[in-house]
């Protein structure tokens, strides 16, 4: 089953298998959110909901692999492969619960459009429960043209242990592994180069990921990307106590095996997340060298009511502006700026804090 919300300026189709934000478009014109080229083919039974279905935007709970639960081993969990039921649907908003429990929760997720604002509310309450449990959006960008890639203020980036792709017979990683690093613009690569992951895609093919971690005092922390081709930009806002980090998933023709084949191109996820990179529910509650530095991988349900908030918005791209720079509340709106230009976006400053 499929729900279509629609504002003035958003409409979208939420699909209750895997909870799925599909076909969100903009101001009627701006839809650069991400479906897997085999998405819903009949073939591919024996895959994960997700992955056969794979589109748009979906909770993870757990974020990465599923390995903590022995009724639960799909990747992404539960969250992202069962049925989210309807609570109450109208026309700019709707509320679903997922049918089953994680960790003993129940989990709500909320999606709000408001009229006049280019923007997606979505809200994810674990009721009761308890333990650890890695959390991630998994909202996916289309680079049908290069896009420019811009965050808030970030203390820590890195790569994950292993590459994504090890047996060269399965697929291509081009990233240095198990390093730390301070800036996306000179990421290292596995050959001793550096190259400039701030502008995706790169031109030969890879499967890469690694993670950036933001600086807690920023409100809102961000996400941004600029696609001056198109003339779009897509930015996304979070509360960096909430979801500390940003997995950025690079999939460009770099996984040889079924059903990526090769074939799946220009695809950026840009995952906000609690967890150690991707590499799920154990990994993300023992000790790690992220949570030893300080940051959270994992939330910690206590048997009360936990919240994640997260927005995200695409506007059209004023001419001159090429790269994001900042984005900040500025009255009942956000500012968002860069190359000197400035512009408002309506939006709903109290979010986090409602």
């Amino acid at each position: 089953m499929a729900t279509r919300l629609k504002s003035g300026r958003v409409q979208l189709i939420f699909h209750e298998l895997c909870g799925f934000l599909d076909e969100v478009t903009f101001d009627g014109r701006f839809s650069p959110l991400h479906t897997a080229h085999w998405a819903g083919r009949d073939d591919l039974n024996d895959l994960p909901p997700m992955l056969k279905n794979l589109r748009g935007d979906f909770f993870c709970a757990p974020f990465g692999a599923a390995d903590a639960d022995p009724a639960e081993t799909r990747p992404h969990g539960a969250s992202a492969n069962d049925i989210w039921e309807p609570v109450e649907i109208l026309d700019q908003k709707g509320q679903w619960k997922l049918r089953p429990e994680i960790c003993g929760a129940t989990l709500f997720k909320h999606i709000e459009l408001v009229p006049d604002h280019p923007v997606v509310y979505q809200k994810h309450v674990f009721k009761g429960g308890r333990g650890k449990l890695p959390v991630a959006h998994h909202l996916m960008l289309k680079a049908r043209s290069g896009l420019q890639l811009s965050f808030s203020g970030y203390r820590y980036i890195a790569t994950p242990p292993d590459p994504v792709e090890v047996d060269p017979a399965m697929g291509k990683s081009l990233l240095a592994y198990n390093t730390r690093f301070r800036k996306l613009e000179q990421t290292p690569l596995a050959d001793g180069r550096t190259r400039d992951l701030s502008v995706y895609p790169l031109p030969e093919p890879h499967e890469d990921l690694l993670m950036l971690s933001s600086d807690p005092g920023i409100l809102p922390a961000w996400s941004a990307a600029v696609c001056r081709d198109e003339n779009w930009i897509w930015f996304a806002l979070k509360d960096a106590s909430v979801l500390p980090s940003t997995t950025l998933w690079m999939s460009n023709g770099g996984r040889y095996y079924p059903p990526f084949n090769g074939t799946h191109k220009r695809v950026i996820g840009i995952e906000e997340c609690r967890s150690y990179f991707h590499l799920g529910h154990r990994a993300s509650v023992a000790p790690n060298p992220v949570s030893d530095a300080g940051i959270p991988t994992s939330l910690d349900l206590n048997g009360d009511t936990t919240e994640i908030r997260y927005a995200f918005g695409v506007v059209e791209r004023p001419q001159n502006l090429e790269k994001v720079g900042d984005i900040r509340f500025s009255g009942e709106s956000l500012e968002l700026s860069g190359n000197g230009i400035a512009i408002n976006i309506p939006f709903n400053t109290n979010f986090f804090n409602e």
